[in-house]
C-alpha cells in the first residue's frame, strides 16, 4: 500500500538528518538546514518536523554544558532556517498554483481553537495508545520510557542545585515538543490526516529516549539495547502479520468481485450501487483483536464512499459498470443474493444494489 510514497518518504527522512553532520559549522548547518527542510516539505511534509526533535537533543547538550551563547545562536539558527524554508516552500506552491488549502489550514486562528486542539490531541492520544498496546507491546515501550527516565536522572546528577532546575525545565519542554511532534503538525491542522504513515516523528522520539538512556548506568544501557532489540523484533512481527492480513483481505475482495461479475453476467447488469462497506476478511478477526493497530492500517477497499472500489473493479476488467452513489436503501427490488456479509438486490433491469449493511426489510 502507498508504494509510490516509499522513495520520497525515505529521501525526506534522509535529507532532514543530513545537516546535523555539519552541526558545529554554523554557516554550513544553516544553509543545509534551509535546503533540507525545503526538500523534506516537498518530498513528504510530515517528516520536516523531525528536524525540531533532533535539534532539541543538541540544544539540551549545549545548555547542559553551559554554552549559553551557542545555545541561543543555534536556537535562532534552527528556528529561522525552518521558517525560511517554509516561506520558500509556500512561495513555490503559490507560483505553481498548487491548491493545498484543505490540507494546510491551521486551527490557530480559528474561533474554536481550544475545542479543535482538544479534539486533535485526543485523537493523537487515542492513536498512540493503540500503537503502544498492540500485541502486548506496551511492556516494551513502557520499559523503554522507564529506562529513559533513569538515564535522565543520571544526566541531571552532574548539575548543581542552581543549574538543575533550568535543565529540568528545558528537558520537560523538549520532551513535550518531541512527543507531540510524533504526528508532525497534524495536531495544529483543521483537517488532519490521522494515519500512522504520518507519524514520522516516532523514530526520532525514540532517538530522544536513546539520548537519555546513554547516560544510564552500564546495566541500564545494556537493558536499553535489549529493549530496542525487542522493538525491532516486534516490528518484524507486525510486518509479517500485516502481509498475511493483506493477503487474506485481497483474497476476500477478489471473491466478492468475482461474485459481482457472476451476477453481472447472469442479469446483464450495467449499473451498480454500493451501500456501506465490505467487512474485513473473517480470517483476520482474531489478528485484529490481538493487534488493534491494524484497525487503522488495513480495511476493505470496497465501499460506496471509496474511489478505490471503482478502481478495484477496473483491475478485474469490469469497466462497463455505471457507479451510482446512494446513502440509503428503501427495500424495493428483488433480493437475488443473501450472503453472510452482504445482500445483492436487483432494483430494476440492469441495476443492482450491494447492501453491506444488510438493511432489515419486511
Amino acid at each position: 500500500m502507498f508504494k509510490f510514497d516509499c522513495l520520497p518518504m525515505a529521501l525526506s527522512l534522509f535529507v532532514i538528518v543530513f545537516p546535523f553532520i555539519f552541526y558545529h559549522n554554523k554557516i554550513k548547518f544553516y544553509a543545509l538546514s534551509v535546503l533540507a527542510i525545503f526538500l523534506a516539505l516537498g518530498l513528504y511534509q510530515t517528516s520536516a518536523t523531525a528536524y525540531v526533535i533532533i535539534v532539541s537533543i543538541f540544544l539540551i547538550l549545549k545548555f547542559g554544558s553551559q554554552s549559553y551563547k551557542d545555545f541561543f545562536i543555534h536556537t535562532i539558527l534552527s528556528a529561522s532556517s525552518f521558517l525560511l524554508a517554509y516561506i520558500l516552500y509556500t512561495i513555490v506552491l503559490n507560483i505553481g498554483e498548487f491548491d493545498l488549502s484543505n490540507k494546510n489550514e491551521m486551527i490557530v486562528t480559528h474561533e474554536n481553537f481550544i475545542k479543535l486542539l482538544q479534539n486533535n490531541v485526543g485523537q493523537f492520544h487515542e492513536d498512540i495508545l493503540v500503537l503502544f498496546n498492540s500485541g502486548n507491546s506496551a511492556y516494551i515501550y513502557y520499559s523503554l520510557f522507564a529506562i529513559s527516565l533513569l538515564g535522565c536522572a543520571f544526566y541531571l546528577r552532574k548539575f548543581s542545585i542552581k543549574n538543575i532546575i533550568p535543565n529540568i525545565l528545558l528537558i520537560a519542554i523538549c520532551c513535550q515538543v518531541a512527543f507531540y511532534l510524533i504526528p508532525s503538525i497534524n495536531i495544529l491542522l483543521k483537517e488532519s490526516y490521522w494515519a500512522y504513515r504520518s507519524f514520522s516523528g516516532l523514530p526520532f522520539f525514540f532517538l530522544f529516549c536513546a539520548f537519555f538512556i546513554s547516560y544510564a548506568p552500564k546495566w541500564g544501557i545494556q537493558l536499553g539495547r535489549v529493549v530496542f532489540g525487542l522493538m525491532v523484533l516486534f516490528s518484524f512481527i507486525l510486518m509479517s502479520q500485516f502481509g498475511r492480513m493483506l493477503t487474506n483481505q485481497t483474497e476476500f475482495n477478489d471473491y466478492f468481485v468475482n461474485e459481482i461479475n457472476r451476477v453481472r453476467i447472469e442479469n446483464k447488469i450495467t449499473k451498480i450501487s454500493l451501500l456501506g462497506k465490505l467487512p474485513i476478511a473473517h480470517r483476520n478477526y482474531q489478528t485484529y483483536q490481538v493487534f488493534p493497530i491494524f484497525d487503522k492500517l488495513l480495511s476493505s477497499e470496497i465501499s460506496g464512499h471509496d474511489y478505490f472500489a471503482k478502481n478495484y473493479f477496473n483491475q478485474y476488467g469490469l469497466f462497463d459498470f455505471e457507479h451510482k452513489y446512494i446513502d440509503s436503501y428503501d427495500c424495493s427490488g428483488e433480493l437475488i443474493v443473501d450472503h453472510k456479509y452482504y445482500n445483492i438486490i436487483k432494483v430494476e433491469d440492469g441495476y443492482i444494489i450491494v447492501d453491506f449493511n444488510k438493511t432489515d426489510c419486511p
